[in-house]
């Protein structure tokens, strides 16, 4: 009979014992996520994205503007450069705090709390900064890469979708 009541009470004590520290964890999840989202500078990030997209418009503008093809001024080209300055700043303003939101969700979702703890080590390392500090420069010789196909895609796509309608105005 002792041996039943101590059994009982030891079951009695782990599952006490246990929610606290359940709890706890819940709670070192939703840390764990914002300690990722910071290791991530998803606000220097956007920054850096939005002026590597600043920089493209002008270069374009530039070339627009050697070869003729355009007739903005510096002026007007300044005037569109700062709305798109405050645009861009207004939009990482009013999209941090959803974009956190759904990041802390996404990591409790698909995270274990392990595999949270192995992610903050991971992103906290040097290296992993350094890929991070560079990860927007990357980002805008991308964007300036396929911006060139792109133009040439759409020329082809133009050519080929004007020769199918030539076919069908011919039928």
């Amino acid at each position: 009979m002792k041996s039943l009541i101590h059994g009982i009470l030891i079951v009695a004590c782990l599952v006490a014992v246990q929610q606290p520290v359940f709890a706890e964890e819940q709670e070192n999840v939703e840390e764990l996520a914002e300690r990722l989202i910071e290791l991530g500078q998803m606000d220097a990030t956007m920054e850096q994205m939005s002026d590597a997209m600043l920089t493209e418009m002008r270069n374009l503008a530039a070339q627009a503007a050697e070869t003729g093809k355009s007739d903005v001024t510096p002026e007007q080209l300044a005037e569109v450069e700062a709305i798109m300055r405050d645009e861009m700043a207004t939009l990482r303003r009013e999209m941090i705090g959803p974009m956190e939101d759904m990041l802390i969700a996404f990591y409790k979702d698909n995270f274990s709390r392990d595999e949270m703890v192995e992610l903050v080590e991971i992103y906290s390392s040097p290296t992993f900064q350094k890929q991070y500090r560079y990860m927007p420069e990357l980002t805008g010789k991308l964007v300036h890469l396929l911006q060139g196909y792109d133009a040439a895609h759409r020329g082809r796509l133009r050519e080929r979708l004007e020769a199918l309608k030539a076919k069908y105005d011919q039928d």
